[in-house]
């Protein structure tokens, strides 16, 4: 592998991963599946709605409860999604033979509780559901992997100082 990897421990269980850069680039191109849905319109009379001849004009209404509800999911589901796209592209993890085993008894424990599949391939279902033990570690973990994609302050000022060029004054 030829990305840089960095040692991250989630405190409150003690477990230790590797995180790398996702590109933002990549992070865009995600980005750019998710299109919020368009609040539905209306006729709205402007002025005086008791004229001869009144002026109606379209507009959007972002408190219509249908557009509500569709916005919330809609975001709902991009958190969701992120979410997985950044622990899948940002966390590298080579699962043992034992953390695989929890997943498998986790999964089974599930499907009996709840009648259904634990969501995500293995190594989400072991970040999400036994290495990250409480909020504080998902927001510090997200904040990890997130902040190793960012540029620094430092990497901004070289980039910026590598176009400087011959420019009269």
């Amino acid at each position: 592998m030829t990305t840089k990897l960095h040692k991250h421990l989630i405190k409150d269980t003690g477990i230790e991963i590797l995180i790398k850069k996702v590109s933002p680039l990549l992070m865009r191109e995600f980005q750019s599946n998710f299109q919020e849905p368009k609040p539905p319109t209306q006729e709205v009379i402007i002025g005086d709605p008791n004229a001869k001849s009144p002026v109606v004009e379209l507009q959007e209404n972002p408190t219509h409860p249908e557009y509500v509800k569709a916005l919330q999911e809609h975001n709902d589901n991009y958190e969701k999604k992120f979410q997985e796209f950044l622990i899948n592209r940002g966390i590298v993890i080579e699962l043992t033979e034992e953390q695989k085993q929890e997943i498998k008894d986790l999964r089974k424990d599930w499907m009996e509780e709840y009648g259904k599949e634990l969501p995500g391939n293995d190594k989400y279902a072991y970040i999400t559901n036994i290495a990250i033990g409480t909020k504080e570690d998902y927001q510090e973990l997200i904040y990890a992997v997130w902040s190793r994609t960012m540029p620094t302050p430092e990497e901004i000022e070289a980039s910026m100082k590598s176009f400087q060029g011959d420019v009269p004054k």
